[in-house]
């Protein structure tokens, strides 16, 4: 197996589709720094499912996308597929070639594929686990996987190693293993927790059922006569609620004339004092026109002081701008003489800087013809001495490798007499392991087996619990049903009970009545009413229609205690105009005979019709007077029969509805819904009720059971748990038999390998030897001819230095005449400089004194013009003042009218106010008192209300419902009994009424988490046993491989080292698993030492050296190295080159390069440029078929 092409589109730099095709043996990658050679490994670390972004040297995953350049726009997807050869059936798929893909879009989403099969990340590493290929193995190696392997931590180190054993897997099996042991445990734990818990909870509440019966009995007991004292204690409050009520109507009549008395007061204080009011704002109008009079005098007055102040002050500064006029103009004049003799100084200067620039540009033509004189000269030696350095370094290089090619064929010959002695000892390890292949696979069939026979023992139990869950889900369905029919039932009855609340179907006037009634605050509108006779009875149920038809009219009858409760109804009728009613008084109501003969006798005789409804013991009579007489038959064949037999001496009424009257007329058809129709409805409801009581009933059957049926099914999970613990265990037992069995066919395996290298390597030792001799004798002749060279070119250097010397004089001495000139320029041009400065300063001062002269002579015409405007100003001032004088004359008469005017109308408004305070102080005391009364009703109600709220928040019980229900209590000794009851109750203490309930289900949840546990135990034992058996093969195998590998690294060290020895030790022997890793080495002429002592170049070497001593005890399908001998000199990098060469022919290399040595051995060179910036293009060479060309 090996990796045949890559492909890449969109990853990072490479934005077009590329293909790189790989061979068999060495590939090499070229190309300059930042050109993206680097990113084609991070391309097949991708693919294998690297995860982490930094490294693959980004923030974020999406920057492997190709983010696009100044020309191109970015991309939305990156892909890579690695094309693999399978032809040896490495891999456990049956295909020749597998193609790895992965998929990145710029949304996030992210695929794997495989043959372009879609797959999980896990698939992709379990493909490649034990193979060394994987983002964490050892086939992809860069600098910083070689800084890991020497100073990284333990667990990196370990990492490699355990790659290279095959133990990854199991590993991770034993890591599941391990899991779900913890998982076991901590299930363990918390079953034992909670079945303590359950335990200590059985005895009390064995107790607690046996108190919350005695506290049922007890508590209803103390329900009925605290209901009956509430009701009593209700009736007292209605009766002095009564009494407060006509206070409050007294009191209320003498505070309404008090009111009107105090109104009539009232406005005539209002319009009186509105009119001072008026009066009042004239006199503040009146006061604020002179205060402002005042005000304005006085400013006038200041007005003239200021313009007075402002002409002294104009007379002192025109005095002040002539004299400045007459300085400024002297100060000119001097600053012209001034200026003129400055102006001659500077065209002196001037002309002497002139010639000494021309002195000074013949000086610098001079100096520039001398230095390149000398940059010629030094030209020529630096040419000359460079040549001859580089033909003694590659003399010295030369020697050195003709040194380090001695050494290693020394190390060959040594290396050939080894090889003879390790094939004898592979043969021997390949005959053992032989054998125990052949026991592992009879063990592992045993297992097999097994594991068969419980599966068929699942499938059977899936089946069972299958059924269960179907049952449970038909049950929940039926309910889920049930449901919705008892909801319906539900909506139906609260519509009709709405209906019969609203006295809907009921004649207007009877509906209006009763509504009218029920509304009345005063609570007293009810009293002695006992409601309409069709709410008060039940009929039996499929005799709603006769009955209706036999009651008629009379089914909205209004039945009350007597006719005077009967005349005060008539009354409120009339004065509401809510129409007629019929009343029914029960003391004017007879008694009629209830015996009905012979019609007993009579066919389809059913009874009277008042045997056929249930009414209250109060309204019985009522109820027979309007049906008593009235016979019920089934047909109307059987009632035509029997009303021929009477002779007409019975009302007689069919069920269907037809009704036969004494006079014999007979009443019949169709009928329409009229005030009777509500007896149907009640019937409904009734109905209705029964029928939501069965739906619940049947509900609470359907969740019993559910509830078994959970049970049951809970159960069998718990079979099917124990039964798959089981499996799991028997999983991890054929684990460790498959993992025997892998790890010795591997070992079969490499050994066959190893003795097939060990032969092919000790053939190439030997050509190898010779080889060597050829090219030490060839590099020792080229040593000969470079030395030559060398001294020919040193002759030359010695020429070209005495002349660089003559030169080199000869310019100092004109530099020195150059500097003088410099500094004798520098001096005037100084001088020049300062006398232009002192010029413009002296222009700028004339400038400014001219500009002050044109100001203060501005300055003067604008004093003359102001002067002229403040004595006009002036003027006006003295006029305002005269006329602001009579003004204030003429105020002082209008405020001493209208002050007589205010006084008299405060001495009547002072009488009125006392008038209203006689009577606000009279209606106070009404209000107080009409507050008292107030506060009495307000009381009364908040009592009554408030037993009503403990009645309902104590029982849920309104008051309707608690008079339906009379209770026979003797209220004298109810607080007595009420206190006894309430100390029986609090001598029990605190009750769970749902003990009995709690204590069954506590006790069945003990017993069932009895077994689990017992259960969860069996399968930790069985964990425990298959971790101890992984543990010890893993064992076993890794310190096999550590051995070989160990022995690999001593050759690999000596090979590139050219001698020396290396070891690879356990910290801790005993525990191969955990122990830290520690590499001790000895290269040539040194000490045994550690691997932190080294230098940075023989670290990086000796990290090679156990890279490749893994390769040749587990060799991976390919390898990538990414730079990893940057760090080497050139005389390693031969070595390195030169191993790398002969290791090419047993594994496929990708070698990332910017080593001249490296790239001399490879079999096909590639080469990344960024002909486009930010692209990365790839050029390919076959350096075979150019050798052969």
């Amino acid at each position: 197996m090996y990796l045949k092409k890559i492909e890449l589109k969109g990853f990072k730099s490479f934005a077009d589709r590329t293909t790189i095709d790989l061979m068999q043996g060495l590939t090499c990658v070229v190309g300059p720094n930042g050109s993206g050679k680097s990113n084609i490994t991070d391309a097949i670390r991708w693919v294998l499912g690297e995860q982490k972004v930094k490294t693959l040297r980004g923030s974020k995953m999406e920057d492997v996308i190709f983010n696009g350049t100044h020309r191109r726009s970015a991309l939305g997807v990156a892909e890579v597929s690695l094309h693999f050869s399978n032809e040896d059936r490495r891999f456990p798929i049956d295909f020749s070639e597998i193609v790895l893909s992965r998929r990145l879009y710029r949304s996030g989403e992210s695929e794997y594929l495989i043959n372009d099969a879609p797959c999980r990340l896990k698939d992709v590493r379990e493909l490649f686990m034990d193979t060394g290929v994987g983002t964490e193995g050892y086939s992809l190696i860069g600098q910083g996987r070689i800084d890991s392997i020497i100073s990284g931590s333990s667990e990196d180190r370990r990492m490699i190693f355990e790659e290279a054993a095959g133990i990854v897997k199991y590993k991770q099996k034993k890591r599941e293993a391990l899991k779900k042991l913890d998982n076991t445990e901590l299930n363990l734990m918390r079953l034992e927790d909670l079945s303590m818990d359950l335990k200590s909870r059985l005895g009390p509440l064995e107790l607690e059922s046996e108190k919350a019966k005695s506290y049922i009995a007890l508590s209803e007991a103390l329900r009925e006569i605290e209901v009956a004292v509430f009701l009593a204690d209700y009736d007292k409050l209605t009766v002095k609620l009564d009494k407060v009520l006509a206070d409050y109507d007294r009191v209320s009549d003498e505070k309404t004339s008090e009111e009107a008395a105090l109104s009539e007061k009232r406005l005539r204080l209002e319009a009186l004092e509105a009119k001072l009011g008026s009066m009042d704002l004239q006199w503040q109008n009146l006061e604020e026109d002179r205060l402002k009079f005042n005000n304005e005098d006085k400013a006038l007055d200041g007005d003239l002081a200021l313009w007075d102040e402002k002409l002294r002050n104009a007379e002192i500064e025109y005095g002040r701008l002539h004299e400045t006029l007459d300085q400024e103009k002297g100060e000119q004049a001097a600053l012209e003489v001034e200026y003129q003799a400055l102006v001659a100084a500077d065209s002196q200067i001037a002309e002497k800087l002139k010639e000494l620039k021309a002195i000074l540009n013949e000086r610098q033509v001079s100096m520039e013809t001398l230095t390149g004189a000398l940059a010629a000269l030094e030209s020529v030696e630096s040419s000359a001495r460079s040549e001859a350095i580089a033909l003694i370094s590659k003399s010295e290089r030369a020697a050195s490798e003709i040194r380090v090619k001695r050494d290693y064929m020394a190390h060959l010959e040594q290396r050939i007499q080894e090889l003879g002695s390790e094939a004898a000892g592979a043969k021997a390890q390949l005959e053992a392991i032989s054998q125990r292949i052949g026991e592992t696979v009879v063990q592992r069939e045993h297992a097999m087996k097994r594991k068969n026979a419980m599966l068929d023992k699942l499938e059977a139990q899936s089946a069972v619990r299958q059924a269960s869950a179907q049952e449970v889900k038909t049950l929940e369905d039926k309910k889920r049903q049930e449901e919705n029919r008892r909801h319906k039932l539900v909506a139906e009855q609260e519509a009709l009970e709405n209906l019969e609340r609203n006295y809907e179907g009921y004649d207007l006037s009877v509906k209006r009545l009763m509504q009218d009634l029920k509304k009345d605050a005063s609570g007293n509108a009810l009293q002695g009413v006992l409601g309409v006779l069709a709410e008060q009875i039940q009929v039996s149920k499929g005799y709603e229609t006769a009955i209706e038809v036999a009651l008629g009219r009379g089914a909205q009858n209004v039945i009350c205690d007597n006719e005077q409760t009967a005349k005060r109804l008539i009354e409120r009728l009339k004065t509401k105009q809510l129409g007629r009613v019929t009343f029914l008084p029960l003391d004017l109501i007879g008694k009629p005979s209830a015996q009905f003969g012979n019609l007993s006798e009579l066919k389809g005789f059913v009874g009277m019709a008042d045997s056929l409804v249930t009414a209250p013991d109060t309204i019985q009579a009522a109820v027979r007077h309007l049906i008593g007489r009235t016979a019920i038959f089934e047909s109307y064949d059987e009632a035509v029969s029997a009303f021929r037999k009477t002779g007409g001496k019975w009302r007689l009424v069919t069920k269907a509805g037809e009704v036969f009257s004494p006079s014999g007329s007979i009443t019949g058809g169709s009928r329409q819904q009229s005030g009777g129709g509500v007896l149907a409805r009640r019937g409904k409801i009734i109905l209705l009720t029964e029928q939501i009581e069965a739906q619940t009933s049947h509900m609470m059957d359907l969740d019993q059971e559910i509830a078994a049926l959970m049970s049951r099914v809970e159960v069998e999970e718990q079979a099917r748990a124990q039964l798959t613990a089981d499996m799991t265990a028997v999983d991890t037992e054929l684990a460790g038999f498959e993992f025997r069995e892998t790890a010795l066919l591997e070992d079969q395996k490499r050994l066959g390998d190893r003795i097939r290298r060990l032969g092919a390597e000790h053939e190439d030792q030997n050509a190898h030897v010779l080889r060597i001799q050829d090219e030490n004798t060839t590099l020792e002749r080229e040593i000969e001819v470079w030395k030559a060279a060398s001294s020919d070119l040193e002759r030359v250097v010695f020429e070209q230095e005495e002349k660089r010397s003559e030169l080199r004089s000869a310019y100092e001495s004109l530099s020195d005449q150059l500097s003088s000139v410099r500094v004798e320029t520098a001096t005037h041009e100084q001088s020049l400089s300062g006398i232009t400065r002192e010029i413009k300063r002296i222009e700028d001062t004339l400038l400014r004194s001219k500009e002050r002269s044109e100001l203060a002579s501005s300055r003067l015409a604008q004093l003359e013009s102001d002067r002229r405007e403040t004595l006009r100003l002036k003027g006006e001032s003295f006029e305002k003042k005269i006329e602001l004088r009579l003004l204030l004359q003429k105020l002082e008469a209008q405020r001493a009218e209208i002050s007589g005017e205010r006084d008299a109308g405060k001495a009547e408004l002072a009488e009125l106010r006392h008038a209203v305070g006689r009577i606000s102080e009279a209606l106070e005391r009404l209000r107080e008192a009409l507050h008292h009364v107030e506060l009495q009703r307000e009381r009364c109600l908040l009592e009554r209300e408030s037993l009503l709220t403990q009645m309902h928040d104590k029982y849920e019980l309104d008051l309707e419902e608690a008079r339906q229900k009379p209770l026979e209590v003797d209220l004298s000794s109810a607080q007595s009994q009420t206190k006894s009851l309430r100390n029986r109750i609090k001598a029990l203490g605190d009750v769970n009424i749902s003990a009995i309930k709690e204590y069954e289900e506590v006790s069945e949840r003990y017993t069932f988490m009895k077994g689990q546990m017992d259960d969860l135990i069996q399968g930790e034992q069985a964990l425990k046993k298959v971790i101890r058996e992984l543990d010890h093969a893993m064992k076993q195998q890794f310190k096999d491989c550590f051995t070989l590998i160990g022995e690999a690294f001593q050759n690999t060290f000596k090979r590139l080292f050219s001698g020396g020895t290396a070891q690879v030790r356990l910290s801790d022997p005993s525990d191969p698993l955990e122990s830290d890793i520690e590499i001790y080495v000895q290269p040539p002429g040194k000490k045994l030492q550690h691997l932190h002592l080294l230098s940075g170049g023989e670290k990086a070497l000796t990290a090679i050296a156990i890279l490749f001593a893994i390769l040749e005890v587990k060799p991976a399908p390919f390898c990538v190295l990414d730079e990893i001998e940057a760090a080497l000199d050139d005389v390693n990098v031969d070595r390195f080159a030169l191993y790398l060469k002969d290791v090419s022919d047993q594994a496929q290399f990708v070698v990332i390069t910017h080593r001249k040595g490296t790239m001399e051995i490879a079999d096909a060179l590639y080469g990344v440029t960024m002909e486009e910036y930010g692209v990365s293009r790839v050029v390919s060479v076959k350096l075979e078929e150019i050798a052969v060309s």
